[in-house]
Parts: C-alpha cells; sequence; structure tokens
C-alpha cells in the first residue's frame, strides 16, 4: 500500500498503521495516494485488522473509496469561505472608517451592515437595525423617494448615491 502513497507520507502511514492495528479498526481515514499514471487522488478508508488463531496481526481487511472530487468540492468551499470573510471584512472596514452614515441593504432594503454614524443618525442601536428595512426608519415620503431610487439603481446598474440634508 505504502507505493501508492503520496511522496512524504510513508512515515506518517507507517505511524498511523501502528495505532490502526492497536485499536482493530479505522473510519473515514483520508490518504493522498498516486496512481501508477501519476494522477493523485484522495481515498478514505474503512478497515478491520485480521488476526490468526493466537490473536496476532495477520492482515487487514480495508475498503477504499475514491473521495477526490468530494475533496476538491470541500477545498473550493473551504477557500470560498476564507474569500467571503475576506470581503465581508473589508466592507466592514469600509462602512467603518467612513465618517457618513453607510449601509449595506438588500434590494428590498434589508440593512446586512451599518457603521455606528447609521445607528446615531437614526437614533437606534446597530444591533436592532440589522435585519430590519431601512424604509421604517426614515419618514413615509422619503422611504417612497428611496424605494423608487433603489428600483433605477437595480435598472441600470449604476453607482447610487442617498444624501439627506437636514
Amino acid at each position: 500500500f505504502g507505493e501508492f502513497l503520496a511522496p512524504g507520507l510513508q512515515d506518517d502511514f507507517i505511524s498511523c498503521f501502528e495505532r490502526f492495528k492497536a485499536a482493530g479498526e479505522v473510519h473515514g481515514v483520508e490518504w493522498e495516494l498516486v496512481r501508477r499514471d501519476g494522477v493523485h487522488l484522495t481515498a478514505s478508508f474503512e478497515g478491520v485488522i485480521g488476526y490468526d488463531p493466537q490473536g496476532n496481526f495477520r492482515q487487514t481487511h480495508c475498503i477504499m473509496q475514491d473521495i477526490t472530487a468530494r475533496a476538491q468540492i470541500e477545498a473550493l468551499h473551504a477557500r470560498a469561505e476564507k474569500v467571503l470573510h475576506e470581503s465581508e471584512a473589508r466592507a466592514r472596514a469600509l462602512l467603518d472608517a467612513s465618517p457618513d452614515a453607510a449601509f449595506l441593504m438588500t434590494p428590498d432594503g434589508t440593512l446586512v451592515a451599518l457603521n455606528e454614524e447609521t445607528a446615531r443618525r437614526f437614533g437606534t442601536p446597530a444591533d436592532e437595525m440589522l435585519g430590519r428595512n431601512v424604509h421604517d426608519f426614515l419618514p413615509p415620503d422619503v422611504a417612497q423617494h428611496r424605494k423608487a431610487q433603489v428600483e433605477i439603481l437595480l435598472r441600470s446598474r449604476k453607482p447610487l448615491r442617498f444624501e439627506d440634508r437636514r
């Protein structure tokens, strides 16, 4: 089996195999393997130890499943999560750096992020504003005008700046 392990994993495998023999079984252990044609794959193993009549190690009985595609998807998912968190951190930093009221909302007006200046201007704690509709905090005439502006924004896909002078 060691011949199929990816380079550099043989020592790890020997150590793990000793633990496998001591435990008598293994479940869901993953190894990177290299096929004879050089293609790398990830395999998951389920196995039990076979003993001779005296109780000594004799052999292993393993089922190997190629989980390369799943492992690749999991790696992509992990990378996407990292990129998303980095993007959220950048957006948060931009909002917090603005001296003006600044917020992110969904097309229907639900607030998903806002800075403290926004909360101060609306007179409501930020944590109470999140998840609520921004139009709930505006006078009805301003809310109606904003809804119309957002519709224009969604159709044109061009930046839109809201300014209120009070």
